[in-house]
């Protein structure tokens, strides 16, 4: 049996359709015999190879707002550090 040394992880929007996914898939899992986990909200379409080859599926609900999540699962100063980019424009203000 071949020892698992790698993890990859895709975390967000699972974008960019089947010809993208089977680049990842020949071009890094298969070189580096990992295993796929993948981290996304409950939106996303899940019949599709990225869940099918993913050993671990790490799916949240969606949120209207992600402020929301961060201040349910988050403590501290988190939140100052988050807005800092507001009033320069780097920061996303599709969150709020």
């Amino acid at each position: 049996m071949v020892n698992k040394n790698y993890l990859v992880v895709l975390a967000g929007s699972p974008r960019g359709g089947e010809k993208t996914w089977e680049s990842l898939y020949k071009y890094v899992l298969n070189p580096l015999n990992a295993d796929l986990a993948i981290c996304c909200s409950d939106k996303w379409r899940q019949d599709i190879s990225l869940f099918d080859k993913a050993k671990y599926k790490w799916i949240f609900n969606e949120y209207e707002d992600y402020l929301d999540y961060y201040r349910e699962n988050f403590e501290g100063s988190w939140e100052e550090y988050f807005l800092t980019g507001k009033e320069t424009g780097l920061y996303s203000s599709g969150l709020v």
